[in-house]
């Protein structure tokens, strides 16, 4: 769109990248430097939580607690599996 122009550049309308979902989208043409930089990151992730959750924000009780208190729970299938904890909104 014209305003993803003015944010990051390209031209409207046309894919930034040109193999995306596309027979040459494949590990051949990939960018290394993006894939190493993402690469870190996961790996900071897993190692920061995976020795300590402190960093994290307190967790809210959210779904469980609406359930109990009488919040509409759907009998809907997701990712092939019944979850009872589910809201309908």
């Amino acid at each position: 769109t014209p305003e993803e122009v003015a944010l990051f550049g390209g031209k409207a309308g046309v894919a930034y990248d040109s193999n995306y979902h596309q027979a040459g989208d494949n590990v051949r043409n990939l960018n290394m430097d993006a894939f190493i930089q993402n690469d870190k990151a996961i790996a900071h992730a897993v190692a920061t939580y995976g020795r300590s959750f402190e960093s994290l924000p307190p967790r809210t009780p959210t779904k469980m607690l609406k359930r109990e208190l009488g919040g509409k729970v759907g009998g809907k299938a997701r990712n092939g599996h019944f979850d009872k904890y589910f809201l309908t909104e």
